[in-house]
């Protein structure tokens, strides 16, 4: 098993024609097919998480023993074939166990090593309540079956006593999920999410620069300094015409 054989999807809104524009010319760029899964559109967060459990839902059906599951909003790292490489050296060997693997978690807190090219999410060193916070974003993840079972819950009431409330769906991976179940990221992220207009906050966002920025702040492996700009990742790499 590869990680360029593993079945793909990007989540995408009808409405949204140009995102899924970009994101076929990033898939060219890395060499993988995907399939397009017609994301729900509530202008929310409600509309983000029930896109991923229902998609997750799919994934169980066809019995997949892994899936990919993207964002379409995602720009891949200059170094992203060469990561790849490295982690499908260690990710299918008998020597690990994991059930989910965030190619590009946006990080609040510190984290700790797995090995020479993961990082754990599920085994936290301590964090400072009054400046730290979580391991969030939906931008792409290996899903196993086990974390499709989870997604496919998406349910607060059912872990969290008297919560009576709904909570993001990044939210729920790093209060449910993550703790739960071997989860991992790569030492670097994979890719990162396109700077561009939100549909759920309505605000253009910086993402590239946040998520890197904050990538160097709380964890082990850190970019080169000018990996922050996406204007000087976009100029190392090669599209195909």
């Amino acid at each position: 098993m590869k990680i360029k054989d593993i079945p793909k999807f990007v989540i995408n809104l009808d409405r949204r024609p140009d995102r899924l524009s970009d994101f076929d010319k990033e898939m060219k760029y890395i060499g993988w097919n995907y399939e397009r899964f017609s994301a729900v559109d509530t202008n929310s967060y409600i509309g983000c998480a029930q896109s991923h459990q229902q998609l997750a839902r799919i994934i169980l059906d066809r019995q997949y023993s892994y899936a990919i599951v993207m964002e379409d909003d995602i720009c891949f790292m200059p170094y992203a074939q060469s990561l790849i490489d490295k982690l499908d050296n260690i990710l299918f060997k008998n020597d690990i166990s994991w059930d989910i693997i965030h190619f590009a978690p946006s990080i609040h807190r510190p984290l700790n090593r797995l090995n020479d090219y993961l990082l754990d999410l599920t085994h936290l060193p301590p964090k400072d309540e009054s400046k730290h916070r979580g391991i969030y974003g939906t931008s792409g993840f290996i899903l196993t079956s086990k974390a499709c079972e989870y997604i496919v819950e998406w349910d607060t009431d059912k872990f969290l006593f008297n919560s009576h409330r709904q909570i993001p769906i990044d939210q729920y991976l790093d209060t449910i999920v993550y703790p739960n179940i071997a989860s991992a990221c790569p030492n670097l992220p994979i890719f990162v999410q396109r700077d561009s207009l939100s549909d759920i906050n309505h605000t253009y966002d910086h993402n590239h620069y946040l998520m890197t920025y904050n990538w160097n702040e709380y964890c082990p492996s850190k970019l080169p300094e000018q990996m922050l700009s996406a204007a000087y990742c976009e100029s190392l790499k090669r599209y195909e015409h």
